[in-house]
């Protein structure tokens, strides 16, 4: 609730209201500016129905609008309820801490109002920020670590203001498990995803009963303010708002999306379907972009919110905004050694039998897919802007990352889901104000379903089971001993569309070995072969670290993915 305290004592001014024309003749209701906000009190048969109000910033002239954020001159309700009871509705949330004209007039039954302001004085909004840090998590979609240098915002104002991994990593790069795991702070041999589709995979297979059990509920439960913007999961395409979210801004998928789209989709939002064009102003990053900024703005100041922030830039067949298109054409990319390998005779018979690709089609793709970014960038900043105007930027912890990369012709493959550095490394960013006093890269392994085990552990609150980490050592820069040194990633084949055997793998900090349903395997040591090129699981001299390394994996991967045998039982 907004509340205003003068600066030169506890009552501000109580102003007699001018009875509208037609009004009985008797006594005249008053309204009282106090520490409280706004009091009223009428005495019988005045004839007044509602006292309007309007609330101008006295620096900017600007004034607060119904839905939040400055505009135009408007007025708001603070209804007298009854005579001799105070004004009610006086609820603004998001108003920030500044010097306010407030300036009334009164309506009677007939709701004829009075002809002149009765009232102004300044005020100041005085709220104390609210103790518990707010959350903001933003995830992109099919991101790559070296794509993240084109969002100079994201950069400059969340990187370089808290904590740049470097070793940012998800345990199983496909978009629909990936994102529950974020949410939970489990693997997919615990929530039963591992795919974007059924079975064992999708919207329709955390939704019976699990989607009670995440981030958003737990916070909920805490007291929080929750919102979805974006992408949910691939398959969910209704009304219903999963337990946990009080606002739910979520694409819909259907026969032209696979969960998301720049133009001509549709959103659920707040139970309600709402369709979308092809004009520059239903660009979908920058409405969910206003959705976020408005949901922070309309939060009350004494409550605190989890936001996730999840657009569907840069995936797909990419669409930039109108203002971006070509705003990258000049960029050229220096391919790795790995990109459209001669010979992959060492590799898995899948990417063997990948087909040759068209270099010159993909680089021109990932050009847009950058350009999508840019939007994004920009509503990066705005979010950034309102969280400040809001008096929250130093109390919310900022968390910039992707759902996983995406390889573009690397070993000859144009996909994800594989356990090659492009599909499962990504950006990861933090940034908390009021923790992080020194901007630092930051080299330890951190995973995805670290995040979910890293805000619960910052706000307190009795942790459910998760099997990420929380970061919040890292966070304050405490001395780490015994930080994780390897972890798991594990895949499960999908359709006719997903040519990738299941496959259980370890990736340490310095290697990578993959145990294949097909029989296969591999093995590369990064600190000599960064790009992966070399497949050495076979390589004599190194039969004893391949047979350490396939015991880690045996650990680790239980239990297993469905129908996978490569390991035994």
């Amino acid at each position: 609730m907004l509340r205003f305290v003068t600066l030169v004592g506890v009552l501000i001014a109580v102003l007699a209201l001018v009875v509208p024309a037609g009004a009985a003749d008797t006594e005249l209701p008053v309204v009282t500016l106090a520490v409280e906000g706004v009091a009223g009190t009428a005495s019988d048969d005045v004839g007044v129905a509602r006292v309007e109000v309007a609330i101008q910033d006295a620096t900017t002239r600007q004034w607060w609008q119904p839905g939040g954020g400055f505009g135009t001159y408007t007025w708001l309700n603070a209804t007298l309820v009854a005579p001799g009871e105070p004004v009610s509705d006086w609820d603004y949330p998001g108003v920030p801490p500044g010097e306010y004209i407030v300036l009334a007039r009164a309506v009677d039954t007939s709701n004829q109002t009075s002809t002149r302001i009765w009232g102004r004085t300044t005020v100041s909004n005085v709220v104390p920020p609210v103790d518990e840090p707010s959350i903001l998590l933003i995830m992109t979609d099919d991101q790559r670590l070296d794509d993240v240098w084109v969002m100079t915002n994201a950069k400059n104002e969340i990187a370089d203001k808290g904590l740049e991994f470097t070793n940012g990593l998800v345990v199983n790069a496909w978009c629909c498990p990936s994102r529950i795991s974020t949410l939970t702070g489990r693997y997919s041999h615990t929530t039963g995803v591992y795919k974007n589709f059924p079975p064992y995979g999708g919207y329709d297979s955390f939704s019976a009963g699990e989607d009670g059990d995440t981030l958003a509920a737990w916070l909920d439960d805490a007291g929080y303010r929750t919102g979805l913007f974006g992408k949910y999961l691939n398959g969910y395409a209704g009304t219903y708002v999963p337990p946990g979210w009080d606002h739910w801004v979520s694409f819909v998928e259907n026969e032209r999306n696979e969960g998301g789209a720049y133009f001509n989709y549709t959103l659920s939002t707040n139970g309600s379907l709402v369709s979308y064009g092809s004009d520059p102003e239903d660009y979908s990053t920058d409405v969910l972009s206003d959705h976020v900024v408005n949901f922070i703005a309309t939060t009350p100041p004494d409550e605190a919110f989890f936001a996730f922030y999840t657009p569907f830039a840069p995936h797909g067949a990419p669409v930039p905004a109108p203002r971006h298109l070509g705003a990258l054409s000049d960029v050229t990319f220096d391919h790795p050694p790995s990109y459209a390998e001669a010979d992959v005779s060492d590799k898995p018979q899948y990417i063997q039998d990948m087909p040759p690709f068209n270099s010159v089609g993909v680089d021109r793709n990932r050009v847009r897919q950058m350009e999508t970014l840019l939007a994004l960038d920009e509503g990066i900043a705005e979010i950034l802007d309102t969280l400040e105007s809001a008096g929250r930027l130093e109390n919310t912890l900022i968390i910039f990352m992707s759902d996983q990369g995406i390889l573009r012709g690397e070993h000859n493959f144009l996909k994800k889901m594989v356990p090659y550095e492009e599909s499962i490394r990504i950006p990861l960013y933090i940034r908390y104000d009021a923790l992080i006093d020194t901007p630092r890269i930051e080299n330890h392994i951190a995973l995805n379903i670290d995040l979910a085990p890293t805000i619960v552990d910052l706000l307190g609150i009795d942790p459910p089971f998760m099997e990420g980490t929380s970061l919040m050592p890292l966070l304050r820069n405490d001395p780490v001993a015994g930080w994780r040194t390897d972890f798991l990633i594990e895949h499960l084949k999908g359709g006719t569309g997903d040519p990738v055997p299941s496959y259980c793998a370890v990736r340490t900090t310095t290697e990578l070995y993959v145990v294949y349903q097909t029989g296969e395997h591999e093995y590369y040591d990064l600190s000599i072969d960064p790009y992966q090129i070399n497949n050495a699981a076979d390589v004599p001299s190194n039969s004893a670290r391949v047979a350490e390394l396939r015991s880690r994996v045996n650990q680790l991967c239980r239990p297993r993915p469905p129908g996978y045998t490569a390991l035994g039982p």
